[in-house]
């Protein structure tokens, strides 16, 4: 922004505003942090969403055992199935 966009920001807004132009302005801030503490929040729960569904698709020794198939469905998509593999019984 140029010198003379915030010159004409500010004649507005004291003209709007007048003697309430600080308590505006106090009330724009406080509103700013909050929103920007929120999306700061959020935006650190995602990641560790997204961290979690990561290691969840680590392979374990439990899913070492299953049979994962791809499987193309009519529309395109690729669908991933995925099933334990079938152990039969020791004697």
């Amino acid at each position: 922004m140029s010198f003379s966009e915030l010159f004409v920001l500010g004649l507005l807004g004291v003209l709007l505003f007048g003697k309430q132009l600080p308590t505006v302005g106090r009330k724009l801030g406080k509103t700013y942090g909050e929103l920007k503490r929120s999306y700061d929040a959020f935006k650190n729960e995602m990641k560790d969403a997204i961290k979690e569904a990561e290691n969840a698709d680590a392979p374990t020794s439990a899913r070492k055992t299953s049979e994962t198939k791809l499987i193309a469905s009519d529309d395109g998509d690729v669908v991933v199935s995925s099933a334990p593999k079938f152990e039969p019984p020791k004697d």
